[in-house]
């Protein structure tokens, strides 16, 4: 009897502290996650790790805290460099966001319609929970960011 428990400790304390998870955007800009790299496919590797909450374990995904809200990065293939640079800012500040074209089907056209109120897309756009920004501007980005509860890029 004593043996079922000392063989139950010994085989959780084998288990693997972190596990390694792989993050990737289709084409429509949805992202997946898979604890296997996709083929052809550029992905990042996240680690999850374990977080002692009360006394029960619980796991999260390394990033922003559970209270940010989620951001989606609207952007069409015409935006170049732009946008190119906003991806490059969220991406940096470890940011799980949702990338989406408005120009590629009218529910993502609705979708767009209802955050921002508008149906002509400049571009990239930020929306950080309930807030909308329309106008490129790192500064204004980063610090939304860091207000929504997004760790700040460590230099």
């Amino acid at each position: 009897m004593l043996r079922l428990p000392v063989v139950l400790a010994a085989l959780m304390l084998s288990l693997p502290a972190c596990a390694k998870v792989y993050q990737w955007r289709d084409a429509d800009g949805q992202v997946h996650y898979s604890d296997q790299p996709p083929a052809g496919q550029n992905s990042r590797e996240r680690t999850i790790r374990p977080n002692v909450v009360g006394n029960a374990k619980a796991v999260t995904a390394s990033g922003p805290q559970a209270k940010a809200p989620g951001v989606v990065l609207y952007t069409n293939p015409q935006c170049g460099s732009t946008c190119a640079e906003a991806v490059k800012l969220l991406d940096a500040r470890g940011v799980d966001y949702e990338m989406r074209n408005p120009a590629s089907s009218e529910a993502q056209l609705l979708a767009f319609y209802q955050a921002t109120g508008q149906t002509q897309l400049i571009p990239p756009v930020m929306q950080v929970g309930n807030d909308v920004f329309r106008i490129w501007d790192p500064q204004l980005w980063s610090a939304a960011l860091t207000k929504a509860g997004y760790a700040p890029v460590q230099r």
